[in-house]
């Protein structure tokens, strides 16, 4: 008799512990832990033959699994919110990327019509990489440099099809080329001659 009036405390004890947290604010492992308890209880109560019992064993057996039940609605509920959330936050992000992309180009085309081109004719491209030597400008060769004997030194040009590069050197051969200052010999190999035409960046 004292053994189950000992029980009879401990479980209304369990059953006082989990209605205050069925109230309370929890987060999602404190409703799993709510959860894992109630499984628990139950299976105290079904091993101690409650599924047969008194009505009174019986409610508190199924109070254990409205238990169970409402801390799932309400993990749920919790999971669906962060959901909602991170996909707000998501689309956010890309609506942001979006605007900064749109004023980035915006921004280039805003460039592009302030810079003028002004045509300078058709010019043979050529190429050239490292001799260990300065260029006209007293600075050694690099990547976007070009030397050319008919525009002035420090010239903004624009090549067809290629980009904008600037005059540092002069050429040893005469008449209308553009020769390009190219990393490697095999780069310059590669690219060999042609024609484009030449603007000058205004």
């Amino acid at each position: 008799m004292k053994k189950l009036v000992v029980l009879a405390v401990a479980l209304l004890a369990v059953l006082g512990l989990i209605t205050y947290q069925a109230h309370a604010e929890t987060n999602i492992s404190e409703l799993y832990d709510r959860q894992e308890k109630a499984h628990q209880c139950a299976e105290m109560m079904r091993e101690m033959g409650y599924e047969s019992g008194s009505w009174l064993q019986q409610l508190a057996l199924k109070q254990m699994g409205i238990e169970w039940h409402e801390c799932q609605d309400k993990i749920d509920a919790e999971l669906a919110e962060q959901a909602e959330e991170a996909a707000a936050e998501t689309a956010e992000a890309e609506a942001e990327a979006e605007v900064d992309a749109e004023s980035a180009l915006i921004e280039e085309e805003v460039q592009e019509e302030e810079q003028q081109l002004t045509s300078l004719g058709v010019y043979w491209l050529t190429a050239y990489t490292w001799t260990g030597n300065t260029m006209a400008n007293g600075q050694y060769p690099y990547v976007g440099a070009v030397a050319c004997n008919s525009i002035p030194l420090g010239t903004r040009i624009y090549i067809d099809g290629m980009g904008e590069y600037v005059v540092c050197d002069r050429v040893g051969n005469s008449g209308r080329i553009v020769d390009i200052y190219m990393d490697t010999y095999d780069e310059c190999v590669q690219f060999g001659s042609k024609k484009a035409e030449v603007f000058r960046v205004d």
